[in-house]
């Protein structure tokens, strides 16, 4: 490991994403050595986890409008890498979930139907399918073209934790993710 020193006037006083955001303090100079990793720093309104940022927006958009706005923060719907990333997402939607609230995540088969894709084109894990026991079932109601060919996270019911097929067509909200930027380092000791 490398570490920096050097004299500073701060103190600690915030947390975010497990990083300590160092203030200016003017008082007398303090010797601090600093681990020379840096931290995740996301955006204002995004959340960290495991080296990425999540953005969960408010307003409701078709799947393909949800996904150029990600594209114009420099990321993507989400895609669901591990059970640890999925219980975060879940308990990151549970409190904003109202009425019948779904979150578009960045999964389709509308290329080939029951053959499920993430954005990046690299196909659904068998170990990380998430879907609630009824679905997906590609139901034809809402929109009989196509059917449902889009997964959402999240339902009012309590189930934040499993994933539902939709029509791509409705509007919802969405979850945008980015690798998140290295931000402040921290304290390693004195």
């Amino acid at each position: 490991d490398r570490y920096l020193s050097f004299k500073l006037f701060f103190r600690s006083d915030t947390k975010s994403g497990g990083c300590f955001h160092l203030q200016p303090l003017h008082l007398k100079p303090v010797l601090f050595l600093f681990k020379a990793n840096p931290c995740l720093n996301c955006p204002d309104g995004w959340k960290g986890f495991e080296g990425q940022c999540y953005y969960f927006s408010n307003n409701t958009l078709d799947f393909e409008k949800a996904r150029e706005q990600c594209q114009q923060q420099g990321a993507d719907l989400v895609k669901v890498s591990s059970k640890e990333e999925q219980k975060f997402l879940a308990a990151a939607v549970a409190p904003m979930i109202t009425n019948n609230d779904r979150f578009w995540i960045g999964l389709t088969d509308s290329e080939k139907e029951g053959q499920w894709l993430w954005m990046d084109r690299s196909p659904l894990e068998e170990s990380l399918k998430f879907w609630v026991s009824h679905e997906p079932d590609d139901w034809k109601k809402e929109d009989p073209e196509n059917g449902e060919d889009c997964a959402t996270l999240g339902e009012r019911s309590g189930k934040a934790y499993c994933w539902y097929d939709r029509t791509c067509k409705y509007p919802l909200r969405s979850i945008c993710e980015k690798p998140g930027m290295p931000g402040y380092l921290m304290c390693a000791g004195i």
